[in-house]
């Protein structure tokens, strides 16, 4: 447990574990994710309701743009 001191009390927090990466490596594991999101979903032990449409997040993820588009005339 970690305690961080302020001037009216403390502050507990609980001890987290990270993980060391380089940056190409955080992109890379990021766009597997992206790539393949359902199974991402499905392995991770997260409930996903039956009614939740799997499709449209994968196509979600592989939106890379902003929704916003901006024209320049």
């Amino acid at each position: 447990m970690h305690t961080a001191k302020t001037e009216k009390e403390n502050i507990y927090y609980g001890d987290f574990s990270f993980v060391e990466t380089t940056k190409s490596q955080f992109f890379a594991a990021r766009e597997r994710f992206r790539q393949d999101i359902i199974s991402g979903l499905l392995t991770s032990g997260v409930p996903v309701h039956e009614d939740t449409d799997l499709d449209r997040a994968q196509k979600n993820m592989l939106r890379r743009n902003n929704p916003i588009e901006l024209i320049v005339e």
